[in-house]
């Protein structure tokens, strides 16, 4: 599985441009945010394969995940 995360995410996945990691089972979002690492409560929007879903979505090891947080300004 491939994770894009942007803005304040990128720090769990190492200020990378992505992390590839195995999962052998489907698993659902929150699942995911425990075994990678990222809060949950920071996560605005998930998209699989460029198509918003929920956080209880079920998703698979050739998925591409984007986590986009909450956008805060002055």
């Amino acid at each position: 599985m491939k994770i894009k995360a942007y803005g304040i995410l990128k720090q769990y996945i190492g200020d990378k441009d992505y992390l590839k990691i195995d999962v052998p089972e489907p698993i659902t979002i929150v699942e995911l945010f425990s075994k990678v690492g990222i809060p949950e409560k920071y996560v605005f929007v998930v998209e699989k394969n460029g198509k918003a879903i929920t956080k209880d979505s079920v998703i698979n090891d050739n998925d591409e995940i984007s986590l986009i947080p909450f956008i805060s300004g002055g």
